[in-house]
């Protein structure tokens, strides 16, 4: 069981310390900070480099982004 569980309303079977409706505010910046956590950390891979040398850096510098058609769909 999460911490957000756990102290969230009784309603749904938490302690009560977050009322409904700020439980889910305190779930959306949760989960905002774990994104921009996660998006801030990443590192380069072999892969990366090598799409940057094929295509000449024309990507975004986030793995996901910057691919066009079918090409987003591809697990290279």
């Amino acid at each position: 069981m999460s911490i957000l569980s756990l102290i969230g309303s009784k309603q749904f079977g938490g302690m009560g310390v977050l009322p409904y409706g700020w439980d889910m505010v305190v779930v959306i910046v949760c989960a905002l900070i774990f994104y921009y956590w996660g998006v801030h950390t990443g590192y380069r891979s072999e892969y990366l480099d090598e799409r940057d040398a094929v295509d000449g850096g024309k990507t975004s510098a986030y793995a996901t982004s910057g691919l066009e058609g079918d090409e987003w769909m591809s697990a290279r």
